[in-house]
């Protein structure tokens, strides 16, 4: 059946089955499922992939005798397109209490929807619960789009660029050492700097390897951006830049295009970037491609302006030691998924203080903990966006001062 088909005046609606896609797994929702374990624990019910077609697709969830005292019911819908080698992606995701929806009996989800697209639903519940239920009905119902430009407009809200970069909410804490050669959210370790990733990456930036911090700060942004696929030729790609580094001629010369939204105001220790030529590094790629691939726009408060349009990507490497407060740096995390497609990568260098003390503060912004960073992980994923797990070191690979967060824009209206 191709998404089109779908599509048929007599096959707008349909009834999912909600663990029509792993039939034998059991439930955290007892009376649900089959009797295998799943791998993920908080694995609730899944339903069978299906084609919508363009239009909007209205998914509605009724349990079928539930009963709930604890536990919260988290619910996405996940895409994947029907190209060989395609990757799922989260495009929506909504959390209700399971008491509550025991009492309400209903809560519904709607996406837009494109062609060569498959749709499903997926239940998680973390941490305890005590749910019971019969069944949950979860009905599909798609108004297709009479206008023929409808489909590219749904086509250019999404990011033809990257891939998934989340894991279960159950496993963002990851064990393990960190790598750059496949860079999660992670800080930087002393053992980085001996990684090939490591040296090869500074070599596309034109750096000498050396093993210091801003030099990690530059190489784990590009690994990231590159490892997660957004390096490549048409992509666009916005940096929240406090001083002049490597990375948009890199990406220029990469095929990317640029644009470098630079701090308008002074920074202690740092000349100031007033136009795109304090931003060429001679080194790396040609001055030619690098003047029609990067943009100067100078910022106020990392506020960007709406008429740049829309990115693939963005990142910071040092904007927020200009910000003065753990919240002011939140804000602008969350802030910066606004200018994005959705499925847009986002990867942010921040302060890290691997041996928390009473000081939560210093010289060129708010330091953060790992509960820190867990809760913040949390928060954008509660908000219905996406973060790569998050290494913090090992007993024989100790943190250092910086952590790295890898993000991915879903299809929410919350920052």
């Amino acid at each position: 059946m191709t998404a089109t088909d779908f599509l048929s005046p007599d096959n707008r609606e349909r009834t999912l089955d909600p663990c029509g896609f792993m039939p034998a797994l059991a439930s955290r929702i007892v009376g649900m499922g089959g009797q295998e374990t799943p791998g993920d624990p908080a694995y609730a019910f899944h339903t069978e992939y299906v084609p919508c077609g363009v239009g909007t697709a209205v998914f509605t969830l009724r349990p079928i005798d539930l009963s709930a005292t604890r536990g919260n019911l988290t619910v996405r819908i996940g895409a994947i397109s029907t190209a060989p080698g395609a990757v799922g992606r989260t495009v929506k995701m909504a959390m209700i209490p399971l008491a509550d929806f025991a009492v309400t009996g209903e809560m519904q989800l709607s996406v837009k929807t494109k062609n060569g697209v498959l749709y499903a639903v997926i239940g998680l519940i973390y941490g305890s619960t005590d749910a019971t239920a019969d069944d949950i009905h979860i009905h599909l119902e798609v108004t297709p789009s009479d206008d023929p430009a409808a489909e590219e407009e749904v086509k250019a809200s999404y990011s033809a660029f990257g891939h998934e970069v989340a894991r279960p909410t159950s496993q963002l804490a990851a064990h393990g050492p960190a790598t750059l050669a496949a860079p999660v959210s992670q800080v930087c370790t002393r053992g980085q700097f001996e990684d090939a990733a490591f040296a090869q990456a500074a070599a596309s930036l034109g750096l000498d390897g050396e093993g210091d911090l801003r030099q990690w700060r530059l190489a784990y942004a590009y690994r990231v951006l590159e490892s997660y696929g957004v390096v490549q030729s048409g992509a666009r790609g916005l940096g929240y830049m406090i001083e002049a580094d490597p990375l948009p001629a890199r990406l220029a010369a990469d095929g990317c295009g640029v644009v470098a939204a630079a701090h308008a105001g002074e920074v202690r220790g740092k000349k100031r970037l007033t136009s795109i030529d304090d931003l060429r590094y001679a080194h790396v790629g040609s001055s030619e491609r690098f003047h029609e691939a990067v943009d100067f726009q100078a910022v106020d408060d990392w506020t960007v302006p709406d008429d740049l349009g829309e990115f693939d990507f963005c990142w910071s490497t040092g904007a927020v030691d200009l910000l003065a407060s753990q919240q002011d740096v939140i804000q602008f995390i969350k802030g910066s998924l606004r200018p994005l497609k959705i499925g847009g990568l986002a990867v942010h260098v921040l302060p890290f203080d691997p041996a928390p003390s009473v000081l939560a503060h210093r010289e060129g912004g708010p330091l953060f903990t790992r509960g820190d960073i867990e809760r913040l992980a949390f928060d954008i994923v509660s908000f219905g966006h996406e973060i790569a797990q998050v290494k913090f070191g090992t007993s024989d690979d100790r943190a250092l001062g910086v952590i790295g967060l890898v993000l991915r824009k879903g299809e929410s209206t919350f920052f």
